[in-house]
């Protein structure tokens, strides 16, 4: 099987060490997520500030609407939480087959399916907040603990070379 560069893809390690994978962000998802919220906080402040100018109030709603996304993006992103509040556990000698993850010390039940190379997949790439649930059966909050738990699987998986090129 061949990957977009027609080199040759490599099957998943069956005995992953968590230990030493990637779990913090790369620089580049520093500045990308830096650089959308520079981008809508700045918009935001120039539609309240243009619209307190001219008595504008459709402008001052906007404004306060895109700084609202903009705290939201940096809530949700992988970049404003610790690594330290989720924990992967894989069985040895089975690599992402039956793989638990923990956040904040509660096993989350993760609905995926593994591509022919052993790489991850969201269950429903439609809808992936749905694929997401406590274990213990508490409701997990849909806008804000399910994205960000979401991003961070989705960004641990990718820098660990685990996320396949089909779930994009």
């Amino acid at each position: 099987m061949f990957g977009k560069n027609k080199t040759a893809v490599t099957k998943v390690d069956k005995d992953l060490d968590y230990e030493n994978m990637k779990k913090k962000p790369a620089v580049s998802n520093y500045v990308t997520t830096g650089m959308i919220l520079s981008a809508f906080a700045a918009l935001g402040i120039y539609c309240m500030t243009d619209g307190i100018r001219k008595g504008v109030n459709e402008s001052i709603i906007i404004g306060v609407c895109l700084v609202g996304i903009a705290f939201y993006i940096f809530l949700i992103a992988p970049i404003s939480h610790s690594s330290d509040r989720y924990r992967f556990e894989f069985r040895q000698g089975k690599g992402l087959a039956d793989f638990k993850l923990f956040y904040n010390d509660r096993e989350v039940k993760v609905e995926y399916k593994l591509d022919k190379t052993g790489r991850f997949m969201w269950k429903d790439m439609k809808r992936k907040p749905d694929c997401l649930s406590y274990a213990d059966g508490k409701k997990m909050d849909l806008y804000f603990t399910k994205y960000r738990v979401l991003n961070y699987v989705n960004l641990f998986m990718k820098q660990n070379d685990l996320l396949s090129d089909n779930a994009w």
